[in-house]
């Protein structure tokens, strides 16, 4: 197995530590602040499990999540009956975040934001 270091755990560190570990590497990341390697960990998990899951990634403090995979998700969770309904909704809501910038270039992606409690 490769074995990479990656000195600092803000957005850029964050974002090729993430690429090496997608490729199998093992990652090490130096970061003196502690709570800003803690966000590095939490990241990293949050963002392999939304890719695991088909619904998006952690790019930094952003979220980008997938339109279709939300609505798939949204909508085999429930009956039949409110469905239809709950589409309808749920492109609304897709509909506004589009008014407010929140929606990818391509409409396939919508930006949430990442917080570390």
């Amino acid at each position: 197995m490769t074995a990479v270091g990656v000195i600092g755990a803000g957005t850029m560190g964050v974002g090729i530590a993430y690429v090496f570990a997608a490729a199998d590497c093992e990652v090490f990341v130096v970061e003196p602040d502690p709570g800003r390697a803690r966000g590095c960990v939490e990241a990293s998990a949050a963002s392999g499990a939304l890719t695991e899951a088909g619904l998006g990634h952690v790019a930094g403090d952003v979220v980008w999540l997938s339109v279709e995979g939300l609505r798939a998700a949204v909508l085999s969770a429930l009956e039949a009956s409110s469905a239809e309904r709950t589409a309808a909704s749920f492109d609304g809501m897709v509909s506004y975040a589009r008014s407010r910038g929140w929606v990818s270039l391509d409409g396939e992606r919508l930006q949430a934001h990442f917080v570390y409690a």
